[in-house]
């Protein structure tokens, strides 16, 4: 049996997942954990990583790292996404890592980022055509599937975080700034020519998670969990 770390560098949070792999295949997830960190709010006006942003990542990556050793773990995956892919100081950061934690981070294309969600989608729905949406910190990810097969996908630099910053939408937003960001969702949106294709929408990420939690809250949906 195999026990595989995986630590995902996100532009909203870093989380960590250890599964345990059977010789027949089967896996089954014993730890799933997840620590805010904001990448994405961590970086100046070039788009450069900020040291307050790098070392609170860092040290999160080093007590990940750590905490996989104490469980035994066999081998960690470690991966970046649209924060660390954007910033052009992306190298001082990965060898920080690299040189405190003991791992070495790969990252993500955005391709690569909506492939690897469009597999874990389809592994676990029964759906056979529906829209992926994949809103992370820093970039939405679509993907159109038919037949449980992908047809089309593309990754759009904006995200949940990015968006908050940009429309300034802390605490109680202004008229304007809700109304600027429907209508940039709109144009953007309008230019996707096979979006229509696909009706029905399935959402992956936190973002979509605590969407769902306030909605089952509002209707008292039962029972309380998410899928």
């Amino acid at each position: 049996m195999d026990r595989i770390g995986i630590i995902d560098l996100g532009s909203n949070s870093i989380r960590l997942i250890i599964i345990d792999i059977k010789e027949n295949g089967a896996h089954h997830q014993i730890e799933n954990l997840k620590e805010t960190v904001r990448l994405r709010s961590g970086t100046d006006a070039q788009g450069l990583l900020t040291k307050e942003g790098m070392d609170s990542a860092v040290e999160i990556v080093s007590l990940f790292v750590r905490f996989c050793r104490a469980r035994q773990v066999t081998t960690i995956i470690a991966v970046a996404t649209a924060a660390v892919r954007r910033a052009p100081n992306q190298s001082e950061f990965l060898d920080s890592i690299k040189k405190q934690a003991g791992v070495t981070i790969e990252v993500l294309s955005g391709e690569e980022e909506a492939h690897l969600g469009y597999i874990g989608l389809i592994n676990s729905v029964t759906e056979t055509t529906g829209l992926m949406a994949e809103i992370g910190g820093g970039a939405l990810k679509l993907v159109g599937f038919k037949d449980r097969l992908p047809q089309n996908s593309i990754t759009l630099d904006f995200g949940a975080v990015s968006l908050m910053e940009t429309y300034h939408l802390q605490d109680l937003p202004a008229s304007e700034d809700v109304h600027a960001l429907e209508t940039f969702l709109d144009e953007a949106f309008a230019k996707i020519a096979w979006l229509p294709n696909y009706p029905r929408l399935m959402g992956l990420g936190g973002t979509c998670r605590s969407l769902a939690r306030v909605y089952r809250r509002h209707v008292q949906y039962l029972p309380d969990v998410t899928h």
